[in-house]
């Protein structure tokens, strides 16, 4: 029985323990980057080459660092990675994208309807909403501009963009893994 209580409460417990750790990631990040970490800090890594690192400069955001979509009522940490263990976290920035400030496309996976659901309502983003990604005093903005499905083997929707975009990733429909859906914003030259 006490089996049976415990499977019957483990979805609860997933998601109450993914939420816990999204909003310790929020909070170390809202208070501030110790300046004893270069690459909190939006620094280049130190394992760059003095060319790379110069390449890269100061204004590049390395994970984690901050998602908020206002349309949506939504403020996430974004880690480093779309391996299993980093979405369970929270949505996670692909590797074979770029960094906010390095310019192409920055893409970052989420899950829809599990772990958090960080993605869950993306569906509703209207034409001209917000997404911004931030670290301390650097911030991004991104104008939403487009939105499709394509199937879960087509990489296409993460490969280099001549404008700066913001891509998102995730499941469609909610609940299953047939599609992908993809939400793509071009970044904002200047915000007031």
């Amino acid at each position: 029985m006490a089996l049976g209580l415990f499977l019957a409460g483990w979805p609860l417990l997933a998601e109450t323990y993914a939420a816990w750790q999204q909003e310790t990631s929020l909070s170390s990040l809202e208070e501030g980057v110790p300046e004893d970490n270069p690459v909190l800090a939006g620094e280049a890594p130190s394992n760059l080459s003095q060319e790379a690192a110069r390449q890269v400069g100061p204004h590049v955001l390395h994970p984690p660092f901050i998602l908020e979509i206002p349309a949506l009522n939504l403020k996430v940490a974004v880690g480093d990675g779309t391996d299993p263990a980093t979405l369970k976290k929270g949505p996670g920035l692909y590797h074979e994208g770029s960094l906010p400030g390095e310019g192409g496309n920055v893409a970052i996976a989420g899950h829809r309807t599990t772990y958090g659901a960080p993605f869950r309502h993306v569906d509703e983003l209207k034409p001209g909403d917000l997404m911004i990604l931030r670290k301390g005093t650097v911030t991004y903005v991104y104008r939403f501009t487009q939105m499709w499905v394509v199937e879960p083997t087509d990489w296409s929707p993460i490969a280099p963009t001549d404008v700066p975009s913001l891509t998102l990733t995730t499941c469609h429909p909610p609940g299953s893994a047939a599609y992908r859906l993809i939400i793509r914003g071009e970044l904002e030259p200047s915000i007031p």
